[in-house]
């Protein structure tokens, strides 16, 4: 992704309230991205991206 190539940035959200807060399209894969503020992990961070 740090090669200066552009990339899709888009968030995702079903409608059971499952969500992705940043999903990138690098074209033949999607990387899906958490972003949080708090200073310990949670394993509950992560329910969007495992269900």
């Amino acid at each position: 992704m740090n090669r200066g190539e552009e990339h899709a940035v888009y968030s995702w959200r079903d409608s059971t309230g499952n969500e992705i807060d940043v999903l990138i399209d690098q074209g033949d894969e999607l990387t899906p991205l958490e972003i949080k503020a708090g200073q310990t992990v949670n394993p509950d961070f992560f329910k969007g991206i495992r269900f």
